[in-house]
């Protein structure tokens, strides 16, 4: 099944809002480990990739693999900018 990448943002108020972005969706932590279960339900390939805002802290980061992995998620990408050179 050829399908389009599954994107889980992780912003840099997460500490504060605990809101991620699934895709175009917005919703708190509490529900990602259901939300991309869901997503993933008719996948053959059950990755996604984590885009993260520069004020999201490391431990913000974990626990959101964390719940993917709960999710039923296999794979992870880490979606990066390029540095801009000054």
């Amino acid at each position: 099944m050829s399908a389009q990448p599954v994107y889980v943002t992780l912003p840099g108020d997460f500490k504060a809002t605990r809101v991620v972005q699934l895709d175009k969706d917005e919703f708190r932590i509490d529900v990602l480990r259901e939300r991309v279960r869901q997503a993933l339900l008719t996948r053959d390939e059950k990755s996604v990739f984590v885009r993260a805002d520069a004020g999201a802290s490391i431990q913000d980061l974990m626990e959101v693999l964390d719940e993917l992995k709960a999710g039923g998620v296999e794979s992870v990408g880490i979606v990066s900018k390029p540095v801009e050179r000054r």
